[in-house]
């Protein structure tokens, strides 16, 4: 999450659990199947039992707790104070960093994974494509980046989802589609492959895909 979406998240941090878990509203075809997403993530995640897994955005910690509970060994990034500290409250053995995608520590280099979820749509594609240069140089090779977020298949199923977004009067979700940078799976594959990974797509529901990418080569940053 970047510093311009701090507010929205410092309100919603203590609901954040319910919304995702119990009560999305407008949001119900977005986290469909929540649980299950994030333990995918996890089951993707082809890396040494105790390897060192980096999750950005981790908010409340959920999908942290899949991973430590999986025996890696998890460092979370959140920029969001009030998102920090429920994480580690509900995980106090969690190490957790202050920091987004484009900025966190320089001591955690050489891990085995980058996950995050809900959460790469809040940079621009411009963003992302810095995002994911850094990723290769912070990741072992064959390492993995394991993102599951909002993607468009393409433009033409962009434009029928807002269409079908704004007939249905999800307003909220409407507005959400259009302030966040949620991109395509093109403009994404062509980002990891200029950055050294080779990367698939797995559809999840009507919004979420989990990409998963694996580092094959090291391209400077």
């Amino acid at each position: 999450m970047m510093p311009r979406f701090e507010t929205i998240f410092a309100k919603w941090a203590a609901n954040y659990d319910d919304t995702v878990l119990k009560n999305p509203g407008e949001y119900h075809e977005v986290f469909e199947g929540y649980t299950r997403i994030l333990a995918t993530i996890v089951e993707k995640l082809k890396q040494p039992k105790k390897g060192k897994v980096i999750d950005i955005g981790t908010g409340t910690g959920n999908l942290a707790g899949f991973l430590i509970k999986a025996g890696f060994q998890v460092m979370a990034i959140e920029p969001s104070k009030e998102m920090r500290k429920i994480a580690k409250r509900k995980f106090p053995e969690l190490e957790i960093y202050e920091g987004d995608f484009l900025n966190f520590p320089e001591k955690l280099r050489k891990v085995h994974g980058i996950v995050s979820s809900y959460a790469f749509h809040h940079l621009t594609d411009e963003e992302k494509a810095d995002a994911i240069r850094n990723f290769n140089q912070h990741l072992v090779m064959g390492g993995q980046v394991i993102f599951a977020d909002t993607v468009y298949e393409n433009l033409k199923f962009k434009e029928e989802l807002l269409r079908d977004t704004k007939a249905r009067g999800y307003m909220g979700l409407l507005k959400d589609l259009k302030r966040e940078y949620y991109t395509t799976i093109d403009v994404l594959k062509n980002q990891f492959t200029a950055a050294g990974f080779e990367v698939e797509f797995t559809r999840m529901n009507k919004f979420v895909w989990i990409m998963d990418a694996k580092k094959i080569k090291e391209v400077e940053n």
